[in-house]
């Protein structure tokens, strides 16, 4: 049991980094929680519609992670059946990926590459 919860104490807490990451990012429009890298060769104009997508794709990262944690609570706490099947752990994993391919792709898309020269 100690274990269960450790691991949806864990999934919490990197619910929250990525949550208030991408919260931040999204409000302020400020890229720099992104490696410098990856935002080398961003023109000014376009800082903030990077960090913008990247902010939206931390957040589709945190509610996948938050869904991806629900089945460890489900085994300690009651909670509604849905928790316990396939359901939370399909769509975590697609918002999980989906966080991801955004990032990636905004990165892409305003920086050149993933990684500027």
């Amino acid at each position: 049991m100690a274990n269960v919860l450790l691991s949806f104490l864990v999934c919490i807490a990197v619910t929250v980094l990525f949550v208030g990451m991408g919260v931040y990012m999204l409000v302020s429009g400020d890229a720099t929680l992104l490696h410098s890298y990856h935002r080398a060769d961003v023109l000014a104009q376009d800082l903030a519609p990077l960090a913008r997508w990247s902010g939206v794709g931390a957040i589709m990262i945190g509610a996948g992670v938050l869904l991806l944690s629900l089945p460890f609570l489900a085994k300690i706490r009651p909670l509604p059946n849905w928790t316990r099947g396939k359901l939370p752990v399909v769509f975590g994993g697609v918002l999980l990926l989906g966080g991801f391919l955004v990032i990636t792709a905004s990165v892409v898309y305003y920086n050149g590459a993933i990684i500027a020269s």
